[in-house]
C-alpha cells in the first residue's frame, strides 16, 4: 500500500479540537480552551496536576537552569516487606530514555534494548552481589529485574538502596478469566451461515475477503495463553510458525508443554484454517497468518511468565500479541500495574500492539472491574458481543480513575501519563457461544474437535485476528497505535446511554470492530497528530486526555507532548470539564 497517503501534522497547523483533562486528584476547574498556535488559555493554574517529583524539574520558559530534585522513594508493593523465606521479586529499574519519547514513538526496540542493558546491568550486579539473592531474568521490554532472594538473610530495603531500582513487585499469578455463568443468553444456539461463523460476519470477514484477498500471510501473530487439548496430535486446522513454552521466567522453544483448552480454543479464532477439516463453517479470523503460541500457563503462569513471552512475542517481530488472561481484582475496582504499562508502552514502541480480553466480571450494563494487562492506558482492551450486536452481560468495562483502582504493585501510584478518568474496553468483538478449536467449552463437533464458548477471552483473539489482517495487507510498517486506532475509530455501536468518556462508553468501547471499515480507513490515508498540552504559564501537563470525535485517543507525556494516530481527515474540538 505504498500510495496510501500519510501525512505528518504538528498540533497548531491543523484546526484541532480536543479533550483535555489534567489528571490530579484536587477539585475542579474551569476547562481551558485550545489555541491552533500556541498553549492552553484559561485557569488550569490551580489544577493539581498530579505529578510526583522526577530527578530534574525544569524551570518554566528560559528563566534559569534546571533544578536538581531529591530522588523519588522506592516503591515497595504492600505485604512484600513482610515476607520470609525464598521469593521471587521483580525490581523496576529507571531508564535514561525518557518514557514521554517512548510512548511519542521516538525511539524503537534497539535503543531500547541497549538503555535495558545500560541500566540493568549496573543493578544486577549489585543483587548478585549481596549472597543470598540472584538475577533469574533481565527484560528489556519494561526494564525490569526478576530477583530471587532469601528474605531470611536480607531486607527487601536491600535491593530498595540499590541506585536505580524505583519499584519492587511481587511476582504475583495471573489467571484466565472466570468463565461466564450459564444463562439463556449463553446457552440459545447461535445460527450460523454455510461459510462463516456469526462472528466473522460481524466483524466484516466476508466483505474484507472479496475486497482485500488477505489472510494474514505477511503478518505474524502471537497468542500468549494455555496449550493445546492434544500436544502430540495438535488440531488439524492448526497450524504455528513457532511454539514455546513460557516458566519461571524462561522461554522454551518446539514444545506446548502440557495438555490445555483455553489457549487451543483462542488461537484458532486467531488463525483457524480457512477450510476447517470438519463440517463447521470458516471460525479463523486470519488463517495464513503466522502464529507463535506461547503456553504460559506451564509453570503456573506468573507476572515474571507473561514479561517474558511478550518480550519474545517482540523479539520475534510479531505485529500483534494476544492476551485473553488477567490479574484478577480483590477489591471490586479494575486492576492495574505500572510494570504492566511499561511492558506495553516498550512494545508499542518496538511495534507490537498488544490486545488483551477485558474480563468477565461485568454486571450488565453498569459495567464491571477490567483486568489487567487490559486495563491500563496503553493495551487494548476487547469487550464482548453476542450474535445480535448487544454486549454481553457478562463482559466487563469500567471509568478508570486514580480514586477507584486497585494497583496490583500496590503501595505504587497512579500512572503519571494516565488520564484522570478513561474507558476500558477500547472496542469490542463476538464473545457469545463463539465456535472454535477443541473441547472447551460445549462440544459442536468431533473428529476433529470443535467447540462452542463464551467470554472476552474469545472476542479478544478477533481483533488480535483483525489487526493482523490489517498489517498483512500493506507492505508498509504500520504504527501499532495506528492500526489500533484504525479499529477503534471505524468500530460500530447503537447510540445509548452508557457510562462515558471520550466517545467511549463501558459495555461497547468505540464499538464492535469491522476490518473491513477499518482497511478502507488505512487505505485513504492517515494522519500522526503531534503537539503540545501546557497551563497558561508555558508549564506541560502530563497526563491530559486528547481524543478525536472519532474515538481516538491519547494522553501527554512530562513534557505536554503527545502523538495521536486518527484515520480522519480532520480532528474536531471537543471541551470537557476537568475532573
Amino acid at each position: 500500500m505504498s500510495s496510501r497517503k500519510q501525512i505528518q501534522a504538528v498540533f497548531f497547523s491543523l484546526i484541532m479540537v480536543l479533550s483535555v483533562v489534567a489528571m490530579g486528584a484536587g477539585g475542579a476547574a474551569a476547562q481551558p480552551s485550545v489555541s491552533d498556535e500556541g498553549p492552553i488559555e484559561g485557569g488550569l493554574q490551580d489544577v493539581n496536576t498530579g505529578q510526583e517529583s522526577t530527578a530534574t524539574e525544569q524551570a518554566s520558559g528560559d528563566s534559569g537552569p534546571s533544578v536538581t530534585a531529591e530522588p523519588q522513594e522506592v516503591q515497595i508493593a504492600d505485604g512484600v516487606q513482610d515476607r520470609d523465606g525464598t521469593a521471587v521479586l521483580l525490581l523496576s529499574v529507571d531508564r535514561n530514555i525518557d518514557r514521554g519519547a517512548i510512548r511519542s514513538g521516538d525511539v524503537g526496540a534497539q535503543a531500547l534494548q541497549a538503555d535495558s542493558e545500560a541500566t540493568l546491568d549496573p543493578v544486577a550486579q549489585q543483587v548478585n552481589q549481596l549472597g543470598a539473592a540472584e538475577v533469574r531474568q533481565q527484560f528489556w521490554v519494561s526494564n525490569t529485574l526478576s530477583v530471587e532472594i532469601n528474605l531470611d538473610r536480607h531486607s527487601v530495603e536491600d535491593l530498595a538502596d540499590i541506585e536505580g531500582v524505583t519499584a519492587i513487585t511481587p511476582n504475583v499469578e495471573i489467571t484466565h478469566p472466570a468463565p461466564p455463568e450459564t444463562d439463556e443468553e449463553l446457552t440459545a444456539s447461535v445460527e450460523q451461515t454455510d461459510n462463516y461463523t456469526y462472528g466473522l460476519e460481524q466483524i466484516g470477514i466476508p466483505s474484507f475477503e472479496e475486497k482485500y484477498g488477505d489472510r494474514g500471510g505477511n503478518a505474524t501473530v502471537t497468542v500468549i495463553d494455555d496449550g493445546v487439548s492434544n500436544p502430540d496430535n495438535i488440531h488439524p486446522d492448526l497450524e504455528f510458525a513457532q511454539t514455546a513454552i513460557a516458566s519461571d521466567g524462561n522461554i522454551t522453544t518446539g514444545t506446548l508443554g502440557s495438555a490445555g483448552e483455553h489457549g487451543e480454543h483462542v488461537v484458532g479464532t486467531v488463525s483457524g484454517a480457512a477450510e476447517p477439516a470438519g463440517d463447521v463453517p470458516r471460525y479463523g479470523v486470519a488463517p495464513n497468518a503466522n502464529v507463535i503460541m506461547i503456553n504460559a500457563f506451564e509453570g503456573g503462569a506468573t507476572l515474571e511468565d507473561i514479561l517474558t513471552s511478550v518480550e519474545y512475542s517482540v523479539e520475534q517481530d510479531s505485529d500483534v500479541t494476544s492476551m485473553s488472561l488477567g490479574f484478577g481484582s480483590s477489591t471490586g475496582f479494575s486492576t492495574i500495574s505500572n510494570v504492566v504499562e511499561n511492558t506495553m508502552q516498550d512494545s508499542v514502541a518496538a511495534g507490537t500492539l498488544v490486545t488483551v480480553s477485558a474480563g468477565n466480571s461485568g454486571a450488565g450494563d453498569t459495567g464491571g472491574p477490567t483486568t489487567s494487562p487490559g486495563a491500563e492506558f496503553t493495551s487494548m482492551a476487547i469487550g464482548a458481543s453476542n450474535d445480535d450486536a448487544n454486549i454481553a452481560a457478562f463482559s466487563s468495562g469500567d471509568i478508570i480513575n486514580p480514586n477507584q483502582v486497585e494497583l496490583i504493585d500496590a503501595n505504587a501510584t497512579y500512572p503519571d501519563n494516565f488520564p484522570r478518568e478513561y474507558v476500558k474496553p477500547d472496542v469490542s468483538a463476538p464473545g457469545v457461544s463463539v465456535l472454535s478449536t477443541g473441547p472447551l467449552g460445549t462440544v459442536a463437533a468431533e473428529d476433529p474437535t470443535y467447540s462452542t464458548s463464551s467470554g472476552t477471552s474469545m472476542a479478544a483473539p478477533h481483533v488480535a485476528g483483525a489487526a493482523t489482517l490489517l498489517q498483512s495487507m500493506t507492505e508498509d510498517d504500520l504504527d501499532p497505535k495506528l492500526i489500533e486506532m484504525a479499529l477503534a475509530e471505524t468500530a460500530e455501536k447503537p447510540d445509548k446511554d452508557f457510562p462515558s468518556e471520550f466517545n467511549r462508553d463501558i459495555r461497547y468501547g468505540t464499538g464492535i470492530i469491522n476490518v473491513t471499515a477499518a482497511a478502507d480507513a488505512l487505505m485513504n490515508g492517515s494522519m500522526a497528530v503531534d503537539g503540545t498540552v501546557s497551563d497558561t504559564g508555558g508549564d506541560p501537563i502530563e497526563g491530559a486526555s486528547v481524543s478525536a470525535d472519532s474515538g481516538a485517543l491519547t494522553s501527554t507525556n512530562a513534557s505536554g507532548g503527545y502523538p495521536l494516530h486518527t484515520t480522519q481527515a480532520a480532528v474536531d474540538r471537543k471541551d470537557a470539564a476537568l475532573g
